[in-house]
């Protein structure tokens, strides 16, 4: 049973499809509608629109519970009855449970988007692809074990993050090649200055590279 047949069996058909077109033109919120993409960052408007969706849903399906257990209690002396009815409580049994994997799912993604655009990642898809997310958790609203990934990244690829600065070079900024070489007409070449220069450019260059790689 896929989001909309299950939406349709827990609000209705009419309300049921309201909301899984709700759901769909939000072009961010691929991961309710299609299950085969990766997931992708979801709004705060939207995922506070789905908590009180889930709480809506919690109830019926409570409710859906109840008329269950009262029906099989009318019906025990038939089997084939009984049997309909317990196959019924396990398929909503199922249905609550995927829904709320969904929504862990989603609650995480947001959170941990918006923990990387914190970080000052210059492009939050690069990062992504470079963390362990098996060891990265969602424990009580908050990511355990990003901190540490994020700081090792800063540490080996510090030119992801917007704050980055050439090692070495924090003295070059705004200067010329002939103010650092000298503006005498001799060629007063310093080959240490030469080497920082040289270092600095291919620098700046790999990282536009990095930049429009991600575009």
């Amino acid at each position: 049973m896929d989001l909309l047949e299950y939406l349709i069996s827990i609000l209705g058909e009419d309300e049921g499809k309201k909301a899984y077109d709700k759901i769909s033109k939000d072009k961010e919120n691929t991961l309710l509608v299609q299950n085969n993409k990766e997931p992708s960052y979801v709004e705060k408007k939207l995922y506070d629109e789905l908590e009180n969706d889930n709480k809506t849903l919690k109830k019926t399906n409570k409710k859906h519970e109840e008329d269950l257990r009262d029906l099989k209690k009318d019906l025990k002396d038939n089997k084939e009855l009984q049997e309909k009815i317990e196959t019924l409580e396990k398929e909503n049994s199922d249905n609550a449970a995927a829904y709320e994997k969904e929504k862990a799912e989603i609650r995480y993604n947001y959170e941990l988007n918006a923990a990387i655009e914190k970080s000052g990642a210059k492009n939050c898809k690069a990062i992504l692809g470079m963390l362990d997310k098996e060891k990265i958790k969602l424990v009580n609203n908050t990511l355990v074990g990003l901190d540490e990934q994020i700081k090792s990244l800063k540490e080996s690829d510090s030119y992801l993050f917007k704050d980055y600065k050439p090692a070495g070079t924090s003295t070059l900024e705004g200067q010329t090649i002939d103010s650092l070489r000298g503006k005498s007409g001799k060629d007063n070449s310093n080959p240490f200055v030469d080497s920082l220069l040289s270092n600095k450019k291919a620098e700046k260059e790999s990282s536009e590279k990095l930049d429009d790689f991600f575009k």
